[in-house]
């Protein structure tokens, strides 16, 4: 049989991990627009 509250735990754990992991790749995306713009600028 399996434990419900086992289940759950885990659950908010994976969910806890794509949270982070959108995150970070959010951070990411803002890091490459800043940088593309940068250079952008370089090239005016």
């Amino acid at each position: 049989m399996c434990d419900s509250a086992g289940v759950i735990s885990a659950y908010h754990y994976v969910m806890e991990r794509l949270n982070l992991l959108s995150k970070v790749k959010a951070d990411d995306l803002d890091i490459r627009k800043t940088r593309i713009q940068e250079s952008f600028e370089e090239i005016d």
